[in-house]
């Protein structure tokens, strides 16, 4: 059982160390407004079963610094100078070294995946409608948005099946209300050929940071739906997580309060 601190409880910890520790638990019963920046977004091409290495955001909190963002074409983010900038095309379990090497990670949606107007195996092209792998900013919000992506399959009748829509949201500090540091949010996913994850990873890869690994599932149908709303949060147990930079110390205080589900 992990030690807890209570309401007056104090953890200081120098400056030097490389990261908190925050276990984290991922819920689907927290609000989240889905954004589309498919007309306002800048426009992200990575190489089949590539990445793009974006500039800083200036968006973080205290589990996603600000940095440097590592967007892949298969379906997943990650932060600041991963192990490998590469997620490869065949899923695996989480935590997996095929994922950015191991390095930490949120995987929206980790699939084979195809941006629209691309090579889709012998068969067909991805529809040129359209879509693609944006980035942006909203608020205090740092936007990754899959739009119209496809499913590469060697199943497929036709195009239209395999569409796919979904972002990856990542909060700045102070996170909301009840502690939310992401959200995986989808608008399109369950079309024949995804059916709510079938052939995909969805959940956040620790990447040895001191958090946790939490898969939401994998090759699983039906894990997620049209509306479901993936929200990455401290584990329940922990309370809400809190720092404050003064004096060249981190204080983190962790408290136990009623969710507000406000958002």
């Amino acid at each position: 059982m992990r030690p807890r601190i209570g309401v007056c409880g104090i953890l200081v910890v120098s400056l030097a160390a490389r990261a908190v520790a925050i276990p984290i638990s991922i819920v689907d019963n927290l609000p989240g407004t889905y954004i589309d920046i498919s007309s306002t977004g800048t426009l992200l091409t990575p190489t089949s079963d590539g990445s793009v290495t974006d500039s800083t955001s200036g968006i973080g909190n205290a589990l996603f610094p600000a940095g440097a963002l590592i967007v892949a074409e298969n379906g997943g983010i990650s932060f600041g100078t991963p192990a490998s900038t590469s997620l490869a095309a065949t899923n695996d379990p989480i935590p997996s070294v095929n994922a950015f090497g191991g390095s930490q990670a949120i995987l929206g949606y980790w699939d084979d995946l195809i941006q629209p107007g691309g090579s889709f195996a012998a068969l067909q092209t991805c529809p040129g409608k359209t879509g693609g792998i944006f980035r942006a900013v909203s608020g205090t919000t740092l936007v990754v948005q899959y739009r119209n992506v496809c499913v590469r399959s060697s199943q497929l009748s036709g195009p239209d099946p395999s569409q796919i829509d979904f972002e990856i949201q990542v909060f700045d500090s102070p996170i909301p209300a009840p502690g939310i540091f992401a959200q995986i949010l989808f608008a399109d996913i369950q079309r024949p050929v995804p059916d709510g994850g079938a052939s995909a990873t969805i959940g956040y890869q620790d990447g040895g940071l001191g958090n946790n690994d939490f898969q939401w599932s994998s090759n699983t149908a039906g894990s997620v739906m049209d509306g479901t709303v993936l929200s990455i949060v401290p584990e329940p147990s922990t309370g809400v997580f809190a720092g404050l930079v003064f004096s060249g110390l981190i204080l983190v205080r962790r408290r136990n309060r009623s969710i507000d589900t406000n958002h």
